[in-house]
């Protein structure tokens, strides 16, 4: 698996050997990053991370600072492995943690994000867990896009927020969310 664009592009990353770890694919990430476009200084948060190739893509592209979350140890050595290899160690911040707990964590250290990248293990009820957490910690707003990689099987359905755009690939399906401000 590699970097598709930017800075880094062409250059390989590492990803954990686990049934539990399902890494986005080239032709995903390049199709989402070409939805979002221009992603210049942004903050990222990529939950369930896994290798990180979300939020390493998208620091490649210019993002100014990423966060990475997930659960396994061996997913956490990785993206620090990644993070230095790709020389990006002083944009990221990896934390080990459960959502929606860690997000409370989380919150001390980072305002907002402009994106967030969900992808979960598919089928097990993570995404509106996620939605609930990013809702009750305040960590995005009207502005920040919320891009759910999921089986069709699990719909994004968290009160407060929209779907936006919506892409099928083979599987899986991407959903653009956004946060519906209260007026």
């Amino acid at each position: 698996m590699r970097i598709i664009a930017g800075a880094k592009g062409g250059l390989l990353l590492k990803f954990p050997k686990s049934a539990l770890v399902r890494p986005a694919t080239e032709k995903v990430r390049g199709a989402i990053f070409n939805i979002l476009g221009d992603i210049e200084n942004h903050i990222l948060l990529d939950l369930f991370a896994g290798s990180g190739s979300l939020g390493f893509e998208g620091l490649s592209r210019g993002a100014g600072q990423c966060v990475f979350v997930d659960t396994l140890d061996q997913s956490i050595k990785i993206l620090k492995t990644n993070a230095q290899k790709l020389d990006f160690l002083p944009q990221c911040l990896i934390i080990k943690g459960l959502i929606p707990s860690v997000l409370r964590q989380i919150k001390k250290q980072i305002n907002q994000f402009d994106e967030v990248f969900i992808d979960p293990p598919y089928d097990r009820n993570l995404i509106n867990v996620s939605l609930a957490g990013l809702a009750s910690n305040n960590l995005v707003d009207a502005g920040s896009t919320i891009i759910i990689e999921h089986s069709p099987r699990e719909v994004p359905s968290y009160q407060g927020f929209k779907t936006v755009d919506q892409r099928k690939y083979g599987q899986t399906l991407v959903s653009f969310l956004k946060k519906i401000e209260r007026v």
